[in-house]
């Protein structure tokens, strides 16, 4: 039998809850900050079954444009006033737009 997990908000935190067939009932796992915590960890208890949740796409944005930023760096130094370093500096960019749509994608 597959289990069944929700993520609910009660009293200012979002809580995961589990469905205890021996029980008949859901017991709460826990309670966490964001709902995106919530929702990561019902998908390590299931086993990566969840699919991704909207909640967690600005997180996901945020960590790409770290990424696309320390590349961005690492190409300009490289290389320098050459065309390296231009895309280089162009990545820095493109990392401070998917920084500004996470921020957006927050405010809805």
């Amino acid at each position: 039998m597959r289990r069944q997990y929700r993520v609910e908000e009660s009293d200012g935190r979002w809580h995961l809850l589990v469905y205890s067939s021996a029980w008949d009932k859901w017991e709460d796992w826990g309670g966490y900050d964001g709902k995106a915590d919530a929702v990561r960890c019902a998908r390590d208890a299931m086993s990566g079954d969840l699919p991704l949740q909207p909640c967690e796409v600005p997180g996901r944005l945020r960590l790409a444009a770290s990424y696309l930023r320390e590349c961005g760096v690492l190409m300009d130094y490289i290389g320098g006033l050459g065309q390296w370093g231009d895309k280089g500096r162009e990545a820095i960019g493109a990392a401070e737009i998917a920084k500004q749509w996470a921020d957006e994608m927050e405010a809805l």
